[in-house]
């Protein structure tokens, strides 16, 4: 793909470079140069991201570099975990066939040259689910706990998982009790994220993993909502949101951002619930910002047109997943009469994400295109049930009997 698409003339132009890599690099700077926290990025992606500083001072192309070499070692990883899933319910020729399904998620040959982190969260989620499945088959409490050590280690890379993985957490001690802190990577997995939370506490105020959500909702859904009701245009909504917050500490803005929502739910709820479906259907509208950077500022013509052509691939699959996932999830309520843990963590994980994701807009596919993985497997893992559940109802209902294959 570097090649078919000429990359090496675009990827280290400021152009291509997204605003959010750039916060990326300054957090791995700050991680190993100042020995300091990020306010919005945590340290699970700023510690894999600048690991050559160990031996080197890098550059904005070092990490440019070194980070497309972190995606497409995700990427490949990607897919060995998910044929390996596959292969616990299938033959390994069928598993094969089902992992090659992969290669036409087309983001992913745009997103493995972006310093972003939605190749290593996607390959994180299919490790789950390969823990999980795993689970599923061999009943060892085990790989349930590193499933979940996964979700909480995903939280130094993403931390808008922070939630789902304290839910996960809290059932784990419940559920597992003496167990589950005897698992070392369970144990470690808690350690970091209290790390993260406590470095964040000492350093600006606050027990959190990141202020990336309060700044998203009070730059993004709230300044949509008060554009709304005030008649001025987001931009000047948006302008107006970071003088203000330019002058604050993180933790002054965190509490604006809570007194902002607070008071948007409590007097306008039916407008917040109207802005957050208008960003969730607006998160569905678009494709990958690599292609659509090609496409306007590669110097090639051709190479425009067939980042056109991938870009508008892109915006198909994104636009498509939406009902897709609708009608999997009423034909999962319907004829699975138990989920299994694979199950639902696919489901789970995938409405968690489209939900919480409706604070923010303007992002492309980068929300949706980690979940492509997991609406596959359940899809596969979906007909391998429903559809001798579908020939028992035909049996029935014809009264003859039909081999259960």
């Amino acid at each position: 793909m570097y090649s078919i698409l000429d990359l090496g003339a675009l990827i280290f132009l400021d152009t291509f470079i997204t605003p959010d890599s750039r916060t990326y690099m300054e957090a791995s700077d700050l991680l190993f140069k100042e020995f300091s926290p990020h306010h919005t990025r945590p340290i699970g992606y700023a510690f894999l991201l600048g690991i050559p500083n160990l031996i080197m001072e890098m550059s904005t192309r070092d990490y440019l570099v070194w980070g497309i070499m972190l995606n497409i070692a995700s990427w490949l990883a990607m897919l060995l975990i998910g044929f390996q899933t596959f292969s616990l319910y299938f033959k390994r020729w069928v598993a094969f066939s089902m992992t090659s399904v992969f290669f036409i998620f087309w983001s992913y040959y745009g997103f493995v040259f972006l310093v972003l982190t939605e190749t290593l969260t996607a390959t994180g989620l299919v490790l789950i689910t390969y823990l999980f499945a795993k689970f599923h088959k061999t009943k060892s409490v085990r790989y349930f706990l590193s499933a979940v050590a996964v979700l909480t280690l995903l939280v130094l890379v993403r931390p808008g998982f922070y939630y789902l993985a304290i839910l996960s957490l809290i059932y784990s001690v419940i559920r597992y009790q003496g167990k589950a802190f005897r698992h070392i990577f369970f144990s470690v997995s808690v350690l970091l994220l209290i790390i993260q939370c406590s470095w964040l506490k000492l350093t600006f105020g606050d027990f959190k993993p990141s202020y990336i959500d309060s700044i998203t909702w009070y730059l993004y859904a709230g300044a949509k909502v008060e554009s709304e009701l005030t008649g001025k245009t987001m931009d000047e909504v948006v302008t107006e949101r970071n003088v203000e917050m330019s002058s604050l500490s993180n933790r002054d803005r965190e509490k604006l951002s809570k007194k902002d929502l607070k008071e948007k739910l409590t007097h306008h709820t039916g407008l917040v619930y109207q802005v957050l479906q208008q960003s969730r259907l607006e998160n569905t509208y678009s494709g990958c910002y690599a292609f659509n950077a090609i496409n306007l500022y590669h110097p090639n013509e051709a190479k425009q047109k067939l980042g056109e052509k991938l870009f508008n691939k892109t915006i198909d699959q994104n636009r498509n997943a939406a009902p897709f996932l609708f009608w999997l999830t009423l034909f999962t309520l319907i004829f699975v009469r138990r989920i299994h843990i694979v199950l639902l963590f696919c489901m789970g994980t995938t409405w968690y994400i489209t939900i919480t994701s409706s604070i923010s807009f303007w992002q492309g596919d980068r929300f949706n295109m980690v979940l492509y993985p997991l609406i596959w497997f359940w899809l596969i893992l979906l007909l391998s049930v429903g559809i001798p559940v579908l020939i028992q109802l035909k049996t029935r209902f014809w009264g003859r009997r039909i081999n259960r294959f």
